[in-house]
């Protein structure tokens, strides 16, 4: 289960989504979602999609901001 934050400041990502997605997919993660805490997208999908259901997430990624 892999989950990158801040979304909502997409023209500072240091890791393109497209390598985020094919490294996910390289080890095999279910799983990979881009979320942003300041707008809520996708926060309670990431939720409800981790492994346990209640969001323990194996990695997080942001920008180190």
């Amino acid at each position: 289960f892999l989950v990158w934050n801040k979304s909502d400041l997409g023209e500072l990502r240091e890791v393109p989504l497209a390598e985020a997605q094919s490294l996910a997919e390289h080890y095999d993660i279910l799983c990979a979602i881009e979320t942003s805490a300041k707008d809520s997208s996708n926060v309670e999908e990431a939720f409800m999609r981790s492994p346990d259901g209640i969001g323990q997430a194996v990695v997080v990624l942001g920008l180190g901001l």
